[in-house]
């Protein structure tokens, strides 16, 4: 984004989410930034988003809780493979044997909480991202204010 320039009514220069424990650095910000912008472009955001997937690794983020019960926190990493490359998947840190959350999958909850977000005006919680991981997904798309929840 360039000095001057406003941000969109759903954009944020950083996650709603951010408090001092949970510092965000300037270039988590800049991917942020890069992602809203390919978002409100409505095309070219699939290397933004998993840019900041990436980047975003070890943030402390909630899931969205049900009724009166409160999220959860959550942690994630990127696996890493042979030599110690980062692969194209994602581990939460919420169960001792979690599975991988795919790149693909996620671009696909992207794809899905956008196409649900233009058609209803908000993404009522997690089930509408129709993923595996959703849950997950779904906290931290809210928390980057890349998508809005119900109410």
């Amino acid at each position: 984004m360039n000095p001057g320039q406003e941000l969109h009514s759903h954009q944020k220069p950083f996650p709603a989410s951010a408090t001092a424990e949970t510092s965000v650095t300037d270039e988590q910000k800049a991917a942020l930034m890069a992602l809203q912008d390919a978002l409100s472009a409505e095309n070219g955001w699939s290397e933004p988003l998993w840019n900041c997937i990436r980047l975003y690794q070890n943030y402390s983020f909630t899931t969205s809780g049900r009724g009166k019960t409160p999220g959860l926190p959550f942690t994630y990493s990127i696996k890493t493979g042979r030599g110690g490359v980062m692969t194209e998947e994602m581990v939460v840190d919420r169960k001792e044997k979690s599975k991988t959350i795919t790149r693909s999958t996620v671009e696909l909850a992207m794809k899905n909480a956008l196409s649900v977000q233009k058609e209803e005006g908000a993404v009522k919680g997690p089930k509408k991202l129709k993923t595996f991981g959703s849950s997950y997904l779904y906290g931290i798309f809210i928390a980057w204010g890349v998508i809005h929840g119900a109410g």
